[in-house]
C-alpha cells in the first residue's frame, strides 16, 4: 500500500481549489515552484508551515481525531 503523506494533499488540494500552478502559488507566498514541490511531496515541512500558508489564502485548517 503507498504511502499517504497528510501535509503535502493539503497544499496540493489548495492550490487545486485556488486554480494555481506550483510556480502560481510559490511566487503568492514569496517562493519558488520548487518549495511547494517539496511541501506536496511531505519532506521537511512542518504544521506550522502548511497552516501559514493556509492562512495566506483565507482558509483554516482543522483537525479532527476521532477514536475508531
Amino acid at each position: 500500500m503507498p504511502k499517504v503523506n497528510a501535509k503535502g494533499l493539503i497544499i496540493k488540494e489548495l492550490r487545486r481549489t485556488l486554480g494555481m500552478t506550483q510556480q502560481e502559488m510559490g511566487e503568492s507566498i514569496g517562493k519558488n515552484q520548487a518549495y511547494i514541490s517539496v511541501i506536496e511531496s511531505g519532506r521537511k515541512v512542518s504544521f506550522d508551515a502548511i497552516e501559514r500558508i493556509v492562512a495566506h489564502f483565507g482558509y483554516k485548517m482543522r483537525i479532527t481525531l476521532e477514536k475508531a
